[in-house]
């Protein structure tokens, strides 16, 4: 790699049981977050900002695209693990599907974690050869992110589901010559 990868999970959703977690938003809370971590010295350096295609994903790539005049890339490859058009009606219920998919359950309409990791990988690869001597922010999700960051560190899958429970939102790591040299668990 010879980019500066900063990896930046969304900031706080609004949990709407009447719809399918890719289409969730961020709340006030969430909002107020991110306008936050906007003034991190980190982040006035970035050169290119490339976001998931998921709406709270790009909400929180726009605060920081705003503060730093970049402009917003996005690309449906830095996605959340697919999670189907299934509803979640509870918090509880979302942990349970997510523990399980960790611990390579099959979650009917899920996608797996290895195809989402591949998936991941395979585009970081692809941006860092498009690009030369750059600070790329990418703007992802919690789960494609534990995976990424597992893979890097070489964690065993069954240990992400503990670690995606300490990974806050609006976290950021940072990976350079594909090594993690700022882990997203603060």
């Amino acid at each position: 790699m010879n980019n500066k990868f900063i990896f930046l999970r969304h900031a706080l959703t609004k949990f709407d049981p009447k719809k399918p977690a890719h289409k969730w938003i961020l709340g006030d809370e969430g909002i107020e977050q991110i306008s936050k971590i906007c003034d991190d010295e980190i982040l006035q350096n970035v050169d290119l900002i490339i976001s998931s295609t998921e709406k709270k994903a790009i909400q929180t790539a726009f605060y920081i695209a705003k503060k730093t005049e970049k402009e917003i890339v996005t690309n449906p490859a830095l996605n959340e693990l697919d999670r189907g058009e299934k509803v979640i009606e509870t918090t509880k219920e979302y942990r349970h599907y997510v523990k399980a998919i960790f611990s390579q359950i099959h979650v009917g309409g899920w996608e797996s974690t290895e195809a989402a990791l591949r998936r991941i990988k395979n585009e970081i690869i692809k941006i860092n050869k498009e690009n030369t001597e750059k600070t790329i922010l990418i703007v992802s999700h919690g789960i494609i992110l534990s995976l990424y960051f597992g893979y890097l560190l070489t964690i065993e899958n069954t240990k992400l589901f503990e670690r995606w429970e300490q990974f806050k939102f609006y976290s950021w790591g940072i990976v350079e010559e594909n090594k993690v040299t700022k882990d997203i668990i603060k």
